[in-house]
C-alpha cells in the first residue's frame, strides 16, 4: 500500500496538502491479467513497444484510480468504488499527481511499484514496462492536441 502526500491548489485557491492511499491486491491484479487478451502484462508491452502516447496515458488513468482508495481508521478495509474514484478524479490532488507521473519516468515507476502487493517484490515490480509516453517540456506540450469539448445539441 501506498500512502503519498500530495500538495495542491484547491479550487478555492488554497495550498493543501494531504493524505491519499493507492494499493492493488494480488486479485485485482489477476483480474487486470485476464480483462485483456493475451493477457495484461503482453498488452503492457506492446503499448510501449508501440509507443502509443494515449494508451500508456490511459493505463496510468486506469493504474492510479484503480488503486485509490480510502483505508478504514482500523486497518482492516480498504474501500474503493466507483464514487469514490470519481471523487478523486474531479480533484485538484488527482490533476497533480498526474502531472508528476506523466513528467517523471522514476517517479512513475515508483508509484507503480508501490502501489503493488509488497511480497510481490521490487524485482516484479521492475518489469512492469509502463513509463510515461512523453516529459512535459514546452516543446512537447505543443504535440499534444488540446481539448475541445462537444458543442451542445441545440434544443
Amino acid at each position: 500500500m501506498l500512502k503519498r502526500d500530495i500538495t495542491y491548489v484547491d479550487y478555492n485557491g488554497q495550498p493543501v496538502t494531504e493524505t491519499f492511499y493507492f494499493n492493488l491486491t494480488k486479485t485485482e491484479l489477476v483480474k487486470m491479467e485476464y480483462s485483456q487478451e493475451g493477457g495484461f502484462g503482453e498488452y503492457l508491452q506492446q503499448v510501449v513497444k508501440n509507443q502509443d502516447q494515449k494508451a500508456i496515458l490511459a493505463l496510468f488513468d486506469k493504474i492510479v484510480l484503480d488503486s485509490y482508495g480510502v483505508k478504514s481508521e482500523d486497518g482492516k478495509r480498504f474501500e474503493k468504488s466507483p464514487e469514490l474514484a470519481a471523487q478523486f478524479l474531479s480533484s485538484a490532488a488527482y490533476d497533480a499527481l498526474f502531472i508528476e507521473l506523466a513528467a517523471d519516468s522514476d517517479v512513475a515507476a515508483k508509484f507503480i511499484q508501490d502501489v503493488l502487493p509488497a511480497d510481490l517484490g521490487a524485482e516484479a515490480a521492475s518489469q512492469m514496462p509502463v513509463r510515461p509516453p512523453v516529459s512535459l517540456t514546452p516543446s512537447t506540450r505543443s504535440q499534444v492536441a488540446p481539448f475541445t469539448p462537444p458543442t451542445p445539441p441545440n434544443p
